[in-house]
């Protein structure tokens, strides 16, 4: 019996391993197939997350400046403004020709800068609301010609205008109200005859390209 035991043992031993590597590789295949359950499913639920997330804002400031001012409105204009431009081409303007107008309410301020001693447009404020640019193109002019450039020339023509306009048509009034006042003349302010400030400032410019057009 013992010599029968003892020449199965090798065999045993062999199919005892054998087992094991039998009982090993199911484990792994049944872990595999868990994970390919599981791991999209973690991965969907990160970017879910990651989608949802909010912002963390972290501002600092070294340093602010400014320029302090004094100013003095007079007179406020508001007025309502057209200005159409197109390029001067000849006859070339059938086939590139562009044009545009621009139509808005503007409310002007005139009056005077006490700290610069400068009288006329203080500011210049536009009603969104009321802004529309209109563009004509002809069928080439898209080849030779960025779109913005005629609305950028058409709005910068319109500041000009609404500057123009409430000086001519209202800065006789305003200086004379500038003359009256009780701290032009405490200040020994001397108001000039004509306007120093003759243009709307700087950032009197919302970009033509965001402003509604049909």
């Amino acid at each position: 019996m013992r010599t029968v035991k003892g020449c199965l043992s090798p065999f045993l031993f062999i199919f005892r391993q054998f087992r094991a590597i039998v009982i090993l590789i199911a484990v792994i295949f049944g872990l595999c197939m868990a994970a390919s359950f599981a791991v999209p499913n973690f991965f969907n639920q990160m970017l879910s997350a990651a989608q949802q997330a909010g912002y963390s804002i972290y501002t600092f400031v070294a340093q602010i400046t400014g320029n302090p001012s004094l100013k003095l409105i007079t007179y406020e204009v508001v007025m309502s403004a057209k200005v159409n431009v197109e390029r001067d081409m000849g006859i070339l303007a059938l086939l590139y020709g562009e044009r545009a107008e621009v139509t808005s309410e503007v409310r002007v301020a005139l009056g005077a800068d006490l700290q610069t001693r400068q009288v006329g447009v203080l500011s210049c404020e536009i009603n969104t609301d009321t802004m529309r640019i209109e563009t004509r193109r002809a069928l080439f002019a898209g080849t030779a010609f960025d779109p913005q450039q005629i609305k950028q020339a058409a709005f910068r023509f319109f500041k000009e205008e609404a500057a123009r306009q409430a000086l001519a048509r209202h800065w006789t009034d305003a200086r004379e109200r500038l003359k009256a006042q009780f701290i032009s003349q405490v200040l020994g302010f001397e108001v000039p005859e004509q306007p120093t400030l003759t243009s709307c400032p700087a950032d009197f410019n919302p970009a033509p390209a965001a402003a509604p057009s049909p």
